[in-house]
């Protein structure tokens, strides 16, 4: 089967471009809608395809955004490109697994699309502790050519900003799902518009 015909690696990248080029220097409103196509891969495939694709979202997202780690003029060229693929690689595992959970709570559970912004803030603080700590990537930081957005829930801890963009894409994710027919196992369109309108 030829990859490029599979509606999901079309997701995987287009998620993986649009979240990787809403980091500086480039368009940080992409960040509002990234997620979007990977949401629509967590509820409609299985908890092994949904790592799978999470982590193709990831590798893309990641090498665009994390360039700069190739660009370290004052190292030779193989352990540069080595360094920058090791994080790439590395850095992709977390989006996996939480592609893996997110696709479980969202089966297991009628509301466990709500759970996606909590799981997200979860694994980028999991990622940010240990000896292969790595807060580079943080999705808040998405948001920094923005200053008065920023200044607006400057009181906020800077683990709830991600949260604040996820709760904005599952709201598009729900509305989606409800114009396409395609929802969670128990939910009723009325249910899902409900709850787009609460968030």
């Amino acid at each position: 089967m030829n990859i490029f015909s599979n509606h999901r690696f079309k997701y995987a990248l287009i998620s993986g471009a649009l979240i990787g080029f809403s980091f500086p220097p480039f368009f940080g409103f992409f960040a509002f809608v990234g997620f979007v196509p990977l949401i629509t891969i967590w509820s409609s495939s299985s908890i092994r395809e949904s790592a799978k694709y999470s982590y193709i979202a990831a590798l893309v997202a990641n090498i665009i955004s994390l360039y700069w780690i190739g660009l370290n003029s004052g190292a030779e060229l193989i352990p540069v490109i080595a360094s920058l693929v090791a994080a790439v690689l590395y850095l992709s595992l977390f989006w996996a697994l939480l592609g893996a959970v997110c696709s479980y709570f969202i089966k297991r559970y009628i509301n466990g699309l709500y759970l996606i912004p909590a799981l997200w803030v979860s694994m980028e603080l999991l990622r940010s502790y240990g000896p292969l700590a790595f807060s580079w990537s943080s999705l808040a930081l998405t948001q920094s050519n923005f200053l008065p957005i920023l200044q607006m829930y400057f009181l906020l801890l800077r683990p709830i900003r991600p949260a604040c963009l996820q709760c904005f894409q599952l709201a598009l994710s729900l509305s989606s799902l409800v114009l396409l027919g395609n929802l969670p196992e128990g939910g009723t369109s009325i249910q899902m518009s409900c709850l787009c309108a609460a968030i």
